[in-house]
């Protein structure tokens, strides 16, 4: 009970927070059904296995990958490091 009342309160006396966490959480939810953002990141993931497999950033459709060439670089590093320490 000790938390419900300290939620309380700090609503009572601070209700821009209960405003702040409102629109965090509409902000959360709109639009869930799109893509993320985070979707380029697999991209770039799927060419730094590639690179490190077959020597160049090739998709698995077949297409050159060469749009962030240094960070699928440095992925492919990562990757190795990480690889190399299992």
């Amino acid at each position: 009970m000790g938390g419900c009342i300290q939620i309380k309160y700090i609503f009572k006396n601070h209700p821009y927070i209960f405003f702040i966490i409102l629109v965090g959480f509409i902000l959360r939810i709109y639009d869930l059904g799109n893509q993320s953002l985070w979707l380029d990141e697999a991209i770039s993931s799927i060419a730094a296995i590639a690179f490190l497999e077959k020597g160049e950033p090739v998709l698995p459709s077949g297409i050159f990958y060469g749009v962030a060439i240094l960070n699928t670089f440095l992925i492919k590093n990562s990757l190795t490091i990480i690889i190399d320490k299992l």
